[in-house]
């Protein structure tokens, strides 16, 4: 039997391709090569944070609805396939790793920052003064690129759902009203609720009647920092920011930790009920076809 990789045809790959890229990849300078490179550039998403995203790999390969048999069997259709497993599966998932990979940067910055910190006598000198430390611009990066990875998290997670129902719209802003009158009608009015239970935790990347978001401030108006580090002879706070700190006698805590550690579990909840009840009223809907069509 010829083996279909030595077929010009075969997905326009010249013959040989597959053969030599095996031989390649057991080779021991490429194999370091590799991983050399993913030892600086790899992110890998923790177990516990993949859950909800393996169920979806799930429901669309285990065993293949018959629904993404029919896209993928229609050069019409196989767009929306595309668009729903790298919506949902890649793009949404990598986003939610770039939340991640902020996320911890900028608590490792302030963990660095406060340990620095704590070994300078500056107590004693401030006495009942106090001093605000300016040019902090590597936090404001890191912050500000955790809330662009935030709001195109959601976006693309839109974006993805969308595609089940072989529709484009992509802001999770407008996503009840995307779903309106859409078929499927039961997977569409449970997504929607899922919607209204999460929507308001996402207020600082959503913009609302006159109230500019934290997001769109950053991108069309003004910078928008990380925090303000203040010492007293109390100790260490930050203050302000994006997030709104507010002056407490709260010293020498990862306040900024704190708040965005929140921010990720907000953002985890509702991608895992999107995700899982999606997949929940998706199946139902599948085997409701199956049974019609018996």
């Amino acid at each position: 039997m010829t083996d279909q990789s030595d077929h010009p045809e075969n997905n326009g790959l010249p013959p040989g391709f597959a053969q030599t890229m095996i031989r390649l990849g057991f080779n021991p300078e490429i194999v370091a090569c590799i991983q050399d490179t993913q030892e600086v550039l790899a992110f890998n998403l923790p177990e516990s944070e993949r859950k909800s995203f393996l169920i979806f790999h799930d429901f669309i390969t285990n065993p293949q609805p018959r629904f993404i048999t029919e896209w993928r069997g229609s050069p019409r259709e196989e767009r929306w396939y595309i668009a729903l497993v790298d919506g949902l599966n890649g793009t949404t998932r990598n986003a939610y790793a770039a939340v991640l990979y902020h996320f911890q940067r900028l608590s490792a910055l302030e963990s660095e920052v406060m340990e620095k910190i704590s070994k300078r006598d500056y107590a004693s000198v401030l006495g009942n003064s106090a001093v605000g430390i300016g040019n902090t611009l590597i936090w404001d990066f890191e912050y500000q690129a955790f809330v662009f990875a935030y709001r195109r998290c959601l976006d693309y997670l839109t974006r993805g759902l969308a595609a089940f129902f072989k529709h484009d719209f992509h802001s999770f802003n407008d996503l009840p009203k995307s779903l309106k009158n859409l078929k499927p009608p039961k997977v569409a009015n449970a997504l929607a609720e899922v919607h209204r239970k999460h929507f308001e935790n996402f207020a600082f990347v959503m913009s609302a009647g006159g109230k500019k978001s934290v997001r769109d401030k950053i991108a069309h108006y003004e910078w928008v920092p990380a925090g303000s580090i203040n010492l007293n002879r109390h100790g260490f706070i930050l203050i302000g920011g994006g997030e709104a700190l507010p002056f407490t006698m709260e010293h020498n805590t990862a306040r900024l930790t704190e708040v965005l550690a929140q921010r990720v579990q907000m953002l985890k909840a509702c991608i895992d009920e999107m995700l899982t009840v999606f997949v929940t009223e998706a199946r139902a809907w599948e085997e409701t076809r199956a049974a019609d069509n018996q």
